[in-house]
């Protein structure tokens, strides 16, 4: 029952996500609260894609959902550091 919550949830966010891209849905949403639809969004299917890959690689194949699984992995991680903001690594003091 889990399964068709979680990933019916996931169809409803990509058919709001879908409905929203456009300029005029983003005029009348505003930029703040369509950002939030789709940040929000987005993750909660990736996070669904990483379950849904975990639980097909302990049942096997293994070579065959690895793949996707490091593939999910990768895409989480460059989203996380895109949004991370740097630290200066050399401060320079005078």
């Amino acid at each position: 029952m889990g399964q068709w919550v979680f990933g019916g949830l996931a169809y409803v966010f990509v058919l709001l996500m879908a409905f929203t891209s456009t300029e005029q849905a983003q005029h009348w949403m505003g930029m703040k609260n369509w950002k939030r639809l789709h940040f929000v969004g987005s993750h909660w299917i990736w996070t669904v894609f990483l379950l849904t890959y975990i639980k097909h690689v302990k049942e096997g194949p293994l070579l065959f959902y690895l793949p996707f699984l490091i593939f999910t992995l990768l895409m989480i991680a460059i989203r996380f550091a895109k949004h991370t903001p740097l630290r200066d690594a050399v401060k320079v003091s005078m």
